[in-house]
Formats: C-alpha cells, structure tokens, sequence
C-alpha cells in the first residue's frame, strides 16, 4: 500500500498553532470535510473523540494517531499536522510523550476491519523505522511530506541464522487495532537487531493473524502476553516460560522483554490440553477432535461463570424458601406473598433461573466464537436458543454451536470482497447468513428428530411403567443421567410426571433422585480428585455440588462436554444405580421435588438419601480413576 495516495498535500498542516487535543481533531476534520472525504463532519468527530476515551492514541517521539470509523466517511483516508508547540496531555504510551506529530486516519464503517488495519499496519511499521519520524519532524514542506510516505521504504529481511533463538508473543489491545500491530512490530524489530526471530501472534480486529506452527511453538524459548484483555487459546504454549505485560509496554522497551523471558520468566505456563496448531501453509479443516474438544473448552470456559452465578443465587434463593417451608420458592404464587422475605426468595429464584436458562446460548455462542471468531457469535447464540427452545438440551447447543462456526469460516473463507467493500463480509454477509442456516438446520434436521424421538420415549416409558419396578427405576435413571436437560431427559421427567398425577410414584421416585446425583457426584470428584481437574472445572464442581442440592441437574454440564465420552456413560450408570436402589429399598417420593428440602417428606427417606449418596459416590469415584492426571492451567 503507497499511504501517499491516502492523503494529498491540501490535507498536510504544517506548524499549526493549537493547545489542546480536541482542537487539533478538529482542525484536521474540518480539512477533511473541506476535501470532501466526509459526508457528515459531526459523526466523524463524534467517532474520533469516542475512540480517544477508550485508550491513548499518543504513542512516543512526538507522535500520536487518533482515529475514527464512521459512516460519514466516504473513502479510507488521513490527514497530517506538524504543530508548532507540543500539546504536553495528549494521553500517550510514553508518559513523557510530547504531541508535535498527528496523523488523523478516517475510515469508512463498511470497511472498518481490513483497510483500517492495512493502514494502521504500513504507518506503524514506518514509525518503527530509523530516523523515518525525524525526517517528518524536518520536513520543510508539504510536497516533502509526501515524498517521505511515498518512499514506503520497507527494512531489508533478515537472513536468520539456523540456530537462532524463536520467542513467541501475542498482543492484543481492547479495540484490537492500533496498539496490537504496534507492539507486534516494535518487537520483531527489537528480535532482528538481536538476531532472535520473533514470532507475534495479534489477537486483533481480525482475528488471529501470524499464528505459530506446531514446529515453531515446540522450539520456542518462550513467550511474551503483551495484551490489554484476555488472551485466547494460551493453552497451546502450555510448557513455555512466560513474561506478561500491557501491550504497551513492548512499544516502550521491547528489548528488556526479550531479556526477561530468555533469562528471568514470570513462570512455565501449565495447561490442561496442548492443542495441535496448523502447520505453515495448511488450512485447517476445522474436523479433528482435538478442534473440536478446543471449541467445546472454549464454549466451557466462558460458560461457567454464567452457570456460577445462576446456581449460587437459586441456591440461596430455594435454601431460604426452605427455612419457611416453602420448597416451590419457583411457583407464581410467592410473588404476591405476604412475607416479603419469601417473595425476595422467589424474585431471587427467578434471576437465578434467567441466568442459568443463557447457559445453552452461551455454550452455543462461544463454540461459534472459537471456530469463526467474532462474526460467529451471533449464529450461534441464536442456535443455542433454538437449542434451548426446542428442548434439545446441550448436546444440540453444541451441535448449533459447531454449525454456526463452520458455516461462518466457510462464509469468511469463501466470499471475497474488493478491499473497499471487504469488511461488509464480517460484519454483515457472514452473521446474516450463519444466522439463518444454523436457525433453518436447528428447527428442520435437528429439532424435529429430536422432538419425535422425545415422544417416541415417552411412549415406551409409558409401557415399562407396568412392569418390573427395578428395570423401570434404572431406565429412567439413567435416561435421566443421560443428557442432563435435553430429550432424552426431557421424555423420562415428563412421563414421570404424568404417572405421578394418575397416582404411579415410582417413576417420580426414580426421576427426582437421578436429576441430583450427576451434579452432586461430578463436583465431588473435584473434591476426591483436585489434582486431576484445572482451575475452572474445580470451581464449577463447587457449583455442580450446589445445583444437585437444590434440583438442578445441569450443574454436570460442563463436565459432560469436557469430556463426553467418559463422563456420560458414567452418570448414566450411576443414576440408574441409585434410581434402581431408592425404588428397590420402598423409597417413595410423591412430590416432584428433587432437592434437599423434599428429602425429609420422602417415605423411607434414610434410604432415599443412601442411595443419592451411593449414586453420587459411584460417579465421583469412576470419574476420577478414568480421568487422566491433568496439570492445573495458569490463570
């Protein structure tokens, strides 16, 4: 890209008297509306002064470059000030940073990913050049000006030795624009001068760009986390020794970072699954289980503190209805309680249940979000809520999540636009139509399966019922045990249910007692097995204990999608094991309550609750044994 036909010598304001900030924004946007780059002057200036309060667009040398993306700006461009005294608090990265020097760049909406970052990406590189802001600082004329940015003179490329260090990095900064690529270069130039090749991972705008290979990710030395938000998939470079910082503080002093990771490291990072990286050049095909276990964690990891705060304040809420004998604080009927704790408890109970009803969404959404980045977000929340409507349950949140993902790379993989037009496939094409393929595959393949396989359930349960109790228990049991939520689930309850009401309560006796032990059972294998679950499963097995006293079976989920082919089958068993042992011992529960405060009403509920621990104690002890060691992550 030649930046000199992004600006012109009319918008180039050499020696400007100004004293604040704002007043050099505005002097620039009026010269840009003057060149007719704008249609609407005030929705350009109200998007550059937005952008200014989220962080500094000073950097250091005197340099500083504000930015904004609008729909009043017609074409990709920016305009250039010289001042002739500093502006001393324009917020920068070098705190001792004087303003002499702006580049204002103007972006149209449309176009707001690539050519906003191809245009941020070539002026930082040339900051980054020697001696290249010296000579704007000299530069006696316009035409001057333009002949510097019109040299675009690239650094020569580094032949590296065959037995130079490799370090890797991420950056990433909160709008994931100017400040990731600027550290990003200010450390490969740092790593050239010292002979270390730098590998730089920017977590930005548009996703991950520069990503290591499996080759160069197992001969790293170790790596740099310059990043202002959560870094995403650090479980890759699990082993490597680590240095975290802000992501400016590479632009500052790249070279005592490199020091510090090669000699004096923070840590080792510590991971509990090392994820393949695709090779140089290969595109991944998105199909090997290791993906697919990846986009299921990622799903996990933003899901649990959705599923924390939901079941600690239902947990709270069906506790404290219980101490006023209330054990359906969820009823209706609470809200226009005389005892305005009790109506608390049921207000409380609802905000709880809110949460927790997200859960298959998020699920859905993070999945898609893992696979396709941000423009999977939305198809696969929308098809984590079809998930959750049509009773599917979490094992099609994560069919809707994997679709919206796939459908959403294979859009953004697929449909190229010219460059002016190219950012509309991010943020229009790719969510409009993942949207409405993942919403028509959820109602027509997968829902309606699923719905006739729910009543073909009933049906047979409906038959068993007249049968042998102890066969029926454990089929329901383990029905119940099965998908915590979704249809096969769904069918044992309902029928449950229905039996109950014509006055059948072994069905029900089964039913409330297996919707608690997989829950129970899975965060006590959190407590027996610590050492084998990473940080943010032992806190959801914190919750998953709560869940299971309170009735709510999806505490389990997480660890079901975590590792679906060991933990299904086991809570499959173990409910059924306890189902089959309630009914069998004359345990007889005639409410459908499943929580410990229905135990005590339960006939026989000694032998009610040994079996829910027998059950429980069943799934903590099989899931421990058949779980490999794993290491705890860094945080």
């Amino acid at each position: 890209m030649n930046l000199s036909n992004l600006t012109s010598k009319n918008l180039i304001l050499l020696d400007l008297e100004v004293n604040s900030k704002v007043e050099v924004i505005e002097k620039l946007v009026e010269k840009l509306d003057k060149e007719g780059v704008l249609s609407s002057k005030e929705a350009f200036l109200k998007a550059v002064l937005e952008r200014e309060g989220i962080s500094p667009t000073g950097l250091e040398e005197g340099l500083a470059i504000p930015h904004g993306k609008s729909e009043g700006v017609k074409k990709p461009t920016f305009a250039v000030a010289r001042l002739r005294k500093p502006i001393e608090d324009w917020e920068s990265i070098d705190e001792d940073n004087e303003v002499t020097l702006v580049f204002l760049l103007a972006i149209p909406k449309a176009e707001q990913g690539d050519t906003h970052i191809e245009v941020l990406t070539n002026l930082t590189s040339l900051f980054m050049q020697d001696g290249f802001i010296d000579q704007l600082q000299n530069a006696k004329t316009s035409n001057d000006i333009l002949e510097i940015l019109e040299s675009d003179k690239n650094e020569e490329e580094i032949e590296y030795s065959k037995d130079a260090k490799i370090i890797l990095a991420i950056t990433a900064c909160a709008t994931g624009i100017a400040h990731t690529y600027l550290a990003a270069d200010a450390l490969e130039k740092a790593g050239k001068q010292k002979g270390i090749r730098i590998i730089v991972e920017k977590q930005g705008a548009n996703g991950l760009e520069g990503t290591p290979t499996e080759e160069e990710i197992k001969n790293a030395k170790g790596i740099i986390i310059a990043t202002d938000v959560a870094p995403k998939e650090l479980e890759r470079f699990a082993g490597l020794p680590y240095v975290k910082t802000r992501v400016a503080t590479p632009i500052k002093d790249s070279n005592s970072l490199i020091e510090k990771v090669l000699n004096n490291p923070e840590g080792i990072l510590e991971g509990n699954n090392v994820n393949q990286t695709k090779k140089q050049g290969e595109k991944s095909n998105g199909g090997t289980l290791s993906d697919i276990k990846r986009h299921f964690m990622t799903g996990v990891s933003y899901m649990i503190p959705l599923v924390i705060a939901g079941a600690v304040i239902m947990g709270i809420a069906r506790i404290g209805g219980s101490i006023f004998n209330v054990t359906d604080i969820w009823d209706a009927s609470h809200a226009e309680s005389a005892n305005m704790l009790v109506k608390l408890f049921h207000v409380m109970d609802g905000i709880g249940g809110r949460a927790l009803g997200l859960m298959l969404p998020f699920i859905a959404g993070f999945i898609a979000f893992s696979v396709s980045d941000k423009p999977g977000l939305v198809p696969g929340f929308i098809g984590g809520l079809l998930a959750k409507e049509l009773n599917t349950g979490f094992l099609g949140a994560l069919i809707a999540g994997l679709l919206a993902g796939y459908c959403v790379k294979m859009i953004l993989d697929k449909i190229k636009l010219p460059g002016f037009a190219s950012g509309i496939t991010a943020i229009f094409i790719a969510p409009v139509l993942g949207t409405l393929i993942t919403g028509l595959v959820m109602l027509y393949i997968v829902g309606d399966p699923l719905s006739m396989m729910n009543k073909g359930l009933e049906t047979w349960l409906m038959g068993l019922s007249g049968g042998n109790k102890l066969i029926m228990a454990a089929v329901i049991g383990g029905m119940v045990g099965f998908d915590l939520g979704g249809p096969v689930n769904k069918a044992a309850v309902t029928t449950a249910m229905a039996l109950l009401a014509s006055g059948i309560t072994a069905p029900n006796t089964a039913a409330q007692v297996a919707i608690i032990v997989p829950p129970i059972g899975l965060g006590l294998a959190t407590v027996f097995g610590k050492a084998k679950y990473d940080l943010s499963l032992q806190e959801a097995g914190k919750s998953s204990i709560l869940m299971g006293l309170v009735g709510i079976s999806e505490g389990a989920i997480p660890f079901a999608i975590e590792s679906p082919l060991k933990v299904i089958p086991i809570t499959v068993i173990g409910s059924a094991i306890a189902s089959a042992m309630a009914v069998g011992l004359g345990s007889n529960n005639t409410a459908p309550i499943s929580g410990f405060y229905g135990w005590f009403t339960v006939e026989n509920w000694p032998l009610y609750v040994l079996s829910v621990f027998t059950g429980s104690i069943f799934i903590a002890v099989a899931s421990v044994i058949l779980r490999k060691k794993e290491v705890i992550q860094e945080g």
